[in-house]
């Protein structure tokens, strides 16, 4: 590619000072990590796998639509990067990237995902992003998508005072943007239904489902910035041939973090085969209730000591079976009881969970002291690479955590089965920052809840807001309480029963 036919956006990076234990250029074109994070949100939004379907079932799209559409807002989520004052940031380049003077960067109140928004509502120019969208298409869902991209650092962006963006910017910024976002347009070809969502009622399931896919463009853009997978370059060749090399690296760097791996459910046997006692009559009854694949709530009330964990589990495993849930997160009141539980869970999931490719599905212990604990620690040097001298049929059937999913806290609820406090899920519904991944590690996912009976007024309501959206994601929960209110038990109750 000649110097005469290098476009404006070229010269905008996106990533830069590079791990030296990679290899790589120094920095990362802003064209090519955009396009890095939408060929990861393409995988996660497969039109195969069960979320796409439910999330286009609920919203009356294809799951083709979905996709498409998303991936292409997903491009967009770094466009706040092309303002003059983040490129000041970073100046190492020999000369090759735009520079021109302006507001200093402002990274607490300005960041870049904020700035976004200002190539998207830029009135003042005829050629703003919105203006390459075809004429006849509906705001409000564009934005509504936007938003959720715009919000990849785990927060939604702030609206709550005007800013003057043009401090921040130069003209030829926004001509660099709105080049780059016709150019991926082209690329993408994504299919917008607008006529889907003409109704208050479509932007109303719409902004449901926003959290799910806020969650999804936070995990797109983690797998999207890892340098390990995704080599720095700063030399431009065509974005259509640097979008085949980032769908290639997306497949290895999803492949890493085992999110994509498909798992298979065992079939069920028994109590007596699978814990090697006669069942309680508590434990009787989980064993043969009816379930479906549909979302369900149960209450197991009984006393100290009759075995409402075996039964929590033989339920849980029943529900995985009929397809109800993909995994499961069993959620104690303190670290010290997690801790057990963690044990207890790790010697029975690999008898209800199985992985493809050798693999076995991960197991995630979710508190602020996991660190500390031996059994957990095992379990992540457990997921390392196997001795190529050794099969995947001589590794021994030990409790494994993917070392992507067990580096942070962020991302324990991600994994298929997650052990550790309550706080953990309840603050899924909490305005915390990357309340939105949580949400999306719950997604189809059996919430069980023990000692429900000790939670304060305060703790109960977010328990009921937690159940009311779980409810909403198609999720599952089981209650277990040595003895809880009648009041109690209806309130719960009637969030399955009024849904």
């Amino acid at each position: 590619m000649s110097t005469t036919e290098v476009a404006s956006y070229y010269r905008y990076w996106g990533k830069a000072k590079r791990d030296p234990k990679h290899s790589g250029d120094d920095y990362h074109l802003l064209a090519y990590h955009s396009l890095d994070v939408a060929a990861v949100g393409m995988l996660l939004l497969a039109e195969e796998r069960q979320i796409t379907q439910d999330i286009a079932v609920y919203l009356d799209i294809t799951p083709k639509q979905l996709q498409s559409m998303f991936v292409f807002t997903l491009a967009l989520h770094d466009l706040g990067k092309f303002t003059s004052a983040f490129q000041n940031l970073y100046s190492n380049d020999g000369g090759h990237l735009f520079r021109a003077r302006c507001t200093p960067y402002d990274g607490r109140n300005f960041r870049h995902d904020r700035l976004g928004d200002f190539f998207i509502h830029d009135e003042n120019r005829e050629d703003n992003v919105l203006s390459v969208l075809p004429e006849d298409f509906d705001s409000k869902l564009f934005e509504i998508l936007m938003e959720c991209t715009l919000g990849h650092h785990g927060q939604p962006i702030k609206h709550d005072k005007p800013i003057s963006y043009e401090e921040y910017t130069v003209p030829e910024n926004l001509s660099a943007a709105y080049a780059f976002v016709k150019y991926t347009f082209n690329i993408l070809e994504p299919d917008f239904p607008f006529e889907k969502f003409k109704s208050k009622d479509a932007i109303k399931r719409l902004e449901l489902m926003s959290w799910t896919l806020a969650g999804l463009a936070v995990l797109a853009d983690w797998i999207g910035s890892d340098n390990t997978y995704f080599e720095y370059k700063s030399t431009p060749i065509p974005l259509g041939e640097y979008w085949k090399l980032a769908q290639k690296r997306a497949i290895e760097a999803t492949s890493a973090t085992d999110l994509l791996l498909e798992q298979q459910v065992n079939p069920y046997t028994s109590i007596k085969q699978t814990f090697g006692f006669d069942p309680t009559p508590l434990q009787n009854w989980a064993e043969t209730v009816k379930v479906d694949a549909s979302p369900q709530l149960f209450i197991l009330e009984d006393v100290t000591g009759s075995g409402k964990t075996e039964a929590a589990l033989a339920l849980t495993h029943r529900l995985l079976k009929a397809g109800a849930a993909d995994g499961f997160y069993f959620g104690l009141p303190t670290m010290a009881t997690s801790n057990a539980m963690f044990r207890r869970v790790s010697d029975h999931y690999l008898q209800m969970l199985s992985g493809g490719d050798g693999r076995k599905p991960s197991i995630v212990l979710a508190h602020g002291a996991r660190d500390m604990d031996d059994r957990f620690r095992e379990a992540k040097l457990a997921s390392g690479s196997q001795d190529s001298d050794y099969s995947a049929a001589d590794n021994t059937a030990t409790a494994q955590c993917n070392q992507w999913l067990g580096d942070s806290r962020k991302k324990a609820l991600l994994a298929p089965v997650g052990v550790g406090t309550i706080d953990q899920a309840l603050m899924a519904v909490l305005a915390r920052r990357h309340q939105s991944l949580r949400l999306l590690g719950l997604y189809r996912k059996v919430l069980i809840f023990d000692e429900v009976h000790a939670a304060d007024n305060f703790m109960f309501e977010i328990l009921e807001g937690l159940l009311t959206l779980h409810h909403q994601q198609g999720g599952s929960a089981i209650l277990l309480t040595a003895t809880l209110s009648k009041i109690q038990r209806q309130r719960l109750s009637d969030i399955w029963l009024k849904a």
